[in-house]
C-alpha cells in the first residue's frame, strides 16, 4: 500500500482544489504553475530589470529573491533549506580550501548530499513506486552540475593565472569545455547564488555554465524580441505534456511489472506497452525541459553564438532523438547539458584509458541508486557496442543499398526505426520500474529477449560487408 503521496508533498497546498477537480497530482500541479509563475517573472524581469534600468547586482538579487520563493511554493521549508544549504557550503569549500583540492571537495559535498537523499528516496520507493513525488531531489541534481561545473572552471582559472600558457595548453589537448568556461574573475557571493538559485533555472534547470550566464546578467538590454521563440517552445512542451498524459493513461508502464497483466497479454500487447509506454514516460522530459528553456529565452538568455540559435540551454532535440535509429543519435539529442558538464568535469580531466569508465562512473552516481538504473545502464553499453560492431561491419550499410526505391528507403526506415526503439525501450524498462524485483518480473515475462538479440548480433560472424564494398569499389 502507497503511504498516501499528499503525506510526502512539503510543498503549498493552495492548489490542492485545482489537484482534486483536475485528478493531478499536487507536486506536479505545484511544479507546472510555479514554471509558468517564472515566465510571467521573466517577462517583468526583461521590461523591468535589464541592464537599460538596472544595475547587475540589482538583476542578481531578484534573480535569487524569486528563485527562493518559487522553491518554498513547490518543496516548503525544510527542502528549501536544504537546498540553501548545499551550495552556502559549496562556496565556503570553493573559496577557502586551498587551490589544489577545493574543486574536489565541493564535488564530493555536493555529490553525498545527492546521494545521501538519493538511498532516502529508493527506501521510499522500495515499498511503493507510486509513493515517489517531485521533491527538491530535481533541483539538487541541477545543483551538483553546476556547482561542480563552477568550481572545476574556478580551479582552471587559478592555473591560468599562475601559468600564463595553461589556455594554450588546453587547446592542444582539444580540452575544448575546460578552455572555453575557464573562469578567469571568481564570483562574488551575490554572484554565485544568483547563478544558482536564479528563477529560471532553480526548478529544473538545465545547467547552464557560470561564464555564459553572467555575461547575460551583464550585457542583456532587454531589446530582443522573444514572443515567437518563447510561443514556439511553450506550444511543443504544453503537446508533449498533453499527448504524455493519453499515452500514460492508456499504456502506462509500470503495468509492465504487474504479474497479472504480464500473463493475460500476449507479445503483441507487451510491445505496444513498451514501446507507447516508454515514449509516454519521456514525453514528461521532453516538457519539462522545453519548457525550462523557452523560460529561459523567455528571460533574455540561451542565445548561442556559435549555432546563431537560441540554443544555448536547449536540453533534448526532441524530433532527432525520438526519431533515432541508433543508441549514439540518440545519447547527442537527450540530456545535452549534462553530457557538456560532464565533459567539463571528469571527461576532460581523466586519463585517457579511463575517460570514459570514469564518465559513466561519475553519471551512475548522479543519477542515483536504483538497481534499475544499471540494468538499462548496462543493456545501453552493450546496445551501443552491437551498433559499432554492425557498422564496422558494413552490415546496415549494405542492407540500406539494396533499397534503391525512395518508397523501399523509406520502408526500411521506418522498420530500422521500429526495431531499434523497441530494443532501446526494452531496456528503458528496467530503469523505470526502478527496483530490481520489478524489473526482472517484466524481463522474465518476455523471456530476456532484447538481451538475447543484442547477444546474437555480438556473437553473430557478419561477413566484414564494409571491406567488401571497398574492394568492389577499387576493382
Amino acid at each position: 500500500m502507497a503511504l498516501g503521496r499528499e503525506s510526502l508533498i512539503h510543498g503549498s497546498k493552495l492548489l490542492k482544489p485545482v489537484s482534486s477537480k483536475f485528478g493531478l497530482p499536487l507536486d506536479h500541479v505545484n511544479y507546472i504553475t510555479a514554471q509558468l509563475i517564472a515566465i510571467g517573472l521573466s517577462i517583468i524581469f526583461r521590461k523591468l530589470f535589464n541592464r537599460k534600468i538596472a544595475p547587475t547586482w540589482a538583476r542578481h538579487s531578484i534573480a535569487i529573491i524569486t528563485g527562493v520563493w518559487l522553491t518554498l511554493f513547490c518543496f516548503g521549508p525544510s527542502q528549501t533549506f536544504q537546498l540553501l544549504l548545499v551550495p552556502t557550503v559549496s562556496y565556503l569549500l570553493m573559496t577557502k580550501l586551498p587551490d589544489s583540492i577545493a574543486h574536489h571537495a565541493v564535488l564530493i559535498w555536493s555529490l553525498g548530499y545527492l546521494s545521501a537523499h538519493n538511498i532516502k528516496i529508493k527506501m521510499i520507493v522500495q515499498r511503493d513506486p507510486e509513493d515517489y513525488v517531485l521533491d527538491f531531489s530535481g533541483p539538487l541534481m541541477i545543483f551538483v552540475q553546476k556547482l561542480s561545473a563552477l568550481a572545476y572552471s574556478v580551479h582552471d582559472g587559478r592555473l591560468a593565472a599562475v601559468d600564463k600558457n595553461f589556455k594554450e595548453k588546453l587547446v592542444q589537448n582539444r580540452s575544448k569545455f575546460r578552455s572555453k568556461y575557464l573562469v578567469e574573475t571568481e564570483p562574488s557571493f551575490l554572484e554565485f547564488f544568483s547563478y544558482i538559485f536564479n528563477f529560471f533555472g532553480v526548478l529544473s534547470g538545465p545547467t547552464c555554465f557560470y561564464n555564459d550566464f553572467i555575461e547575460y546578467m551583464e550585457t542583456d538590454l532587454g531589446e530582443t524580441t522573444m514572443r515567437t521563440i518563447v510561443g514556439k517552445k511553450l506550444a511543443i512542451a504544453f503537446a508533449f505534456l498533453f499527448g504524455g498524459m493519453f499515452l500514460d493513461s492508456h499504456f502506462h508502464f509500470r503495468s509492465l511489472a504487474n504479474p497479472e497483466f504480464l500473463e493475460n497479454s500476449n507479445w503483441f500487447v507487451k510491445i505496444v506497452f513498451i514501446n507507447f509506454g516508454m515514449i509516454g514516460m519521456r514525453a514528461g522530459f521532453h516538457f519539462a525541459w522545453t519548457l525550462s528553456d523557452a523560460l529561459h529565452n523567455s528571460a533574455g538568455f540561451g542565445y548561442n553564438k556559435d549555432s546563431k540559435k537560441w540554443d544555448l540551454v536547449t536540453n533534448v532535440n526532441s524530433v532527432e532523438c525520438e526519431l533515432a535509429t541508433n543508441p549514439q543519435t540518440q545519447i547527442r539529442n537527450w540530456n545535452i547539458q549534462t553530457t557538456y558538464w560532464l565533459r567539463l568535469v571528469v571527461y576532460e580531466r581523466s586519463p585517457k584509458n579511463l575517460a570514459t569508465f570514469m564518465t559513466f562512473g561519475l553519471s551512475a552516481m548522479w543519477h542515483g541508486f536504483f538497481p534499475g538504473y544499471y540494468l538499462f545502464f548496462s543493456f545501453a553499453h552493450f546496445l551501443t557496442l552491437a551498433h559499432r560492431r554492425m557498422v564496422k561491419k558494413g552490415v546496415i550499410q549494405a542492407a540500406s543499398s539494396k533499397f534503391q526505391n525512395v518508397i523501399l528507403q523509406w520502408i526500411f526506415y521506418a522498420f530500422n526505426l521500429v526495431a531499434y526503439h523497441t530494443v532501446f525501450n526494452y531496456g528503458g524498462v528496467g530503469m523505470q520500474l526502478l527496483t530490481l524485483e520489478r524489473g526482472l518480473t517484466f524481463y522474465k515475462s518476455v523471456y530476456f529477449a532484447g538481451h538475447f538479440v543484442l547477444a546474437g548480433v555480438l556473437a553473430f560472424p557478419f561477413r566484414n560487408m564494409a571491406r567488401e564494398t571497398e574492394e568492389n569499389k577499387t576493382k
